[in-house]
């Protein structure tokens, strides 16, 4: 009696694991992004601008144009990574503000590390993994110490994200 209540059990819970196993697989298939997203945007040395009254210039990047995200869609920024040319000794602070409709605002920094002075120039580089939320609200500033002045030698600023294309929350 007891092996003919068993089996029937056995294989109702062997069927009901397989139904929750493919419905997890499912929700794991959902969750990876339909649309992945990536963009790096270079600038020159004529794009650093000086603040007035300090040793200090800098480059904003920011706006529909720059980054091309899609009108009514919010993109879940994964990773990004920053390269600066400066002139030799100087710093280079960059900070990422990601701002848009019902997802909020949150400000990041990253650490620019010197990769070595080429030709004069220090090769300053920064990467790391984020996780942050906008639309055309992404706003990347690139400050520097213009200790050597602004025409001293050509300079410039790299930006590179990495990350998906969702929806807005309804």
């Amino acid at each position: 009696m007891l092996n003919k209540l068993f089996v029937p059990v056995v294989l109702t819970c062997v069927m009901f694991g397989a139904a929750v196993s493919a419905q997890a697989q499912a929700k794991v298939q959902l969750s990876l992004p339909d649309e992945p997203f990536q963009v790096a945007v270079n600038t020159s040395g004529n794009a650093w601008t000086s603040i007035s009254g300090t040793n200090t210039s800098g480059i904003s990047l920011s706006g529909a144009l720059t980054w091309n995200i899609p009108a009514g869609k919010i993109l879940v920024v994964e990773h990004v990574s920053a390269r600066a040319l400066v002139n030799s000794g100087e710093k280079v602070t960059v900070s990422i503000t990601c701002q848009g409709a019902g997802v909020g605002l949150s400000q990041h920094q990253l650490a620019m590390t010197s990769q070595g002075v080429f030709d004069l120039i220090d090769r300053l580089s920064g990467s790391s993994p984020l996780h942050c939320y906008t639309g055309s609200n992404l706003i990347v500033t690139f400050l520097r110490n213009s200790t050597a002045g602004l025409g001293s030698l050509p300079v410039s600023a790299e930006f590179s994200i990495t990350g998906y294309l969702v929806d807005p929350p309804k």
